[in-house]
């Protein structure tokens, strides 16, 4: 399973208020999110690991973005036993997928709102959005769908 993984940041006004950690799966397009109230590198691995260790599959690898949260990335990759990958500075589109499920959650949560108060029935809600939407790619299945028959079939 290849992962490709943003924060999507908290756009309000200094100090920040929240932020989004966003893991896509790149061929079935499942997405996993998760909040974080900072960007510390230490908080963001503890989300990372933790999204990633409760579906339970085994993740070869992740592309993160330059920033400084991915500092822990050699920690990320010992506990997940997966390569980390890292995209090249100002290539947003070597993370297209990525990207274009960041914008996806700006429709439900404009740039002028703010992450602060994100709970779990929020997350339960950026899920259903982005999983049970049909995608064009994926021959007009959802990535829930796409994602279970993979893991049936890895069962």
């Amino acid at each position: 399973m290849q992962t490709s993984l943003s924060v999507c940041r908290d756009t309000t006004p200094i100090p920040p208020t929240g932020y989004l950690v966003t893991l896509v799966e790149r061929v079935t397009r499942y997405t996993l999110v998760g909040w974080s109230a900072t960007k510390g590198a230490d908080e963001v691995k503890s989300v990372i690991v933790r999204l990633l260790v409760a579906i339970g599959v085994a993740c070869t690898g992740i592309t993160f973005d330059n920033g400084k949260e991915f500092a822990r990335h050699a920690e990320i990759a010992t506990a997940l036993k997966a390569d980390v990958f890292f995209a090249r500075p100002y290539h947003s589109w070597e993370r297209g997928t990525n990207e274009n499920t960041n914008g996806l959650i700006r429709r439900l949560y404009p740039k002028s709102g703010s992450f602060a108060a994100i709970g779990e029935a929020d997350l339960r809600r950026i899920d259903t959005f982005l999983n049970d939407r049909q995608r064009k790619c994926l021959g007009w299945k959802t990535p829930r769908e796409v994602m279970d028959a993979f893991l049936a079939a890895a069962a």
